[in-house]
């Protein structure tokens, strides 16, 4: 390790002798300038989404926070979303009953609304399994 003896140099002397200090304690240069420059999160996410198969997750778990408004309090609480596959909405519901009701009585009225909600025009199908 070298030694540094501070004479009365000015400021621009000590700030250099502070920062070889600092590269030598480190072991990394000083001078490192970032790779990337700053960039807003709303602009890098769809990319990463992207890059990861992460669109899908994201609309799924947009579209199970406005799935009560969707079917309805007493519907939302026996019946849920599970996942987006292809265009299609798999909906998992608990009671045969219910799953009847979601399947002959409600699925156009559902659909419709789906596809008049912003992000779920792609959904062109509904899928009611047990579960």
């Amino acid at each position: 390790m070298q030694v540094y003896w501070i004479t009365g140099g000015g400021k621009g002397v000590e700030e250099s002798i502070r920062l070889k200090l600092l590269e030598e304690l480190r072991g990394l240069p000083q001078n490192i300038t970032p790779p990337f420059l700053p960039k807003k999160i709303g602009d890098v996410l769809p990319s990463i989404f992207e890059e990861f198969g992460l669109q899908n997750r994201a609309s799924e778990e947009q579209m199970r926070q406005e799935w009560r408004e969707i079917v309805g309090e007493f519907l939302a609480r026996h019946s849920f979303p599970e996942s987006l596959q292809g265009g299609c909405l798999v909906v998992r519901v608990l009671q045969p009953s219910i799953r009847y009701e979601l399947e002959v009585n409600m699925k156009k009225q559902i659909l419709a609304k789906l596809q008049g909600m912003c992000g779920y025009k792609k959904i062109s199908d509904l899928k009611f399994l047990p579960g």
